[in-house]
């Protein structure tokens, strides 16, 4: 099963962003806007929105995940510093996942993009622009199969057992019935032609 929240972003969230750009220009350029140039874009795309952090994905090993306040807070490591992304409050759905085996991703909406403008003179460019970014959380978890009461179990199983058995013995009965029915029928034919001569 999965869950989505909206990670409530602090104040300095712009500057966090920004670093974080700083870091993937130096370490993985390509990965910005879908590592498209601008002749890229206008040759490849149809007029859809290239978002420059498209790619970037944090996965659960990513970031530091703690509950303070009831509020369940998300901070990464950069540069041997802890950095304060944001949270969610935690509520009770977000506590029952927690206590279980739970899978953790985090993606950018928005942000800067680029796309193709068409002039009045029908010359095409690109162009970038910007709309606010979130930041949304996707909580991916198995839902805990209701556990039976051992009792109930253990009686099952006993009439399991009792059923195979009867079974078993039903069916060795009628495999010596049918062997014993051949042997007379053969004991019986084999009689008549003794009789006959």
């Amino acid at each position: 099963m999965e869950i989505e929240r909206t990670i409530i972003t602090y104040d300095d969230f712009p500057s966090l962003i920004s670093k974080f750009v700083q870091f993937i220009k130096k370490n993985n350029a390509d990965s910005l806007f879908n590592g498209m140039s601008d002749q890229d874009i206008k040759e490849l795309t149809f007029g859809e929105n290239v978002y420059q952090l498209e790619q970037a994905n944090y996965a659960s090993h990513d970031f530091l995940v703690k509950i303070i306040d009831n509020k369940l807070l998300f901070q990464v490591q950069h540069d041997n510093t802890t950095l304060e992304v944001g949270y969610v409050p935690a509520d009770e759905q977000i506590k029952s996942i927690l206590k279980q085996k739970y899978k953790l991703s985090i993606s950018f909406i928005g942000g800067k993009f680029k796309k193709i403008v068409t002039d009045s003179n029908g010359q095409e460019s690109v162009q970038q622009f910007f709309e606010p970014i979130t930041l949304k959380l996707v909580f991916s978890y198995k839902e805990p199969t209701p556990q039976k009461s051992k009792e109930t179990t253990t009686s099952k199983t006993k009439s399991t057992e009792y059923h195979q058995t009867i079974g078993m013995w039903t069916k060795r009965f009628l495999t010596v019935l049918v062997i014993s029915a051949g042997i007379i029928a053969l004991f019986l034919i084999l009689l008549g032609l003794f009789v006959d001569l």
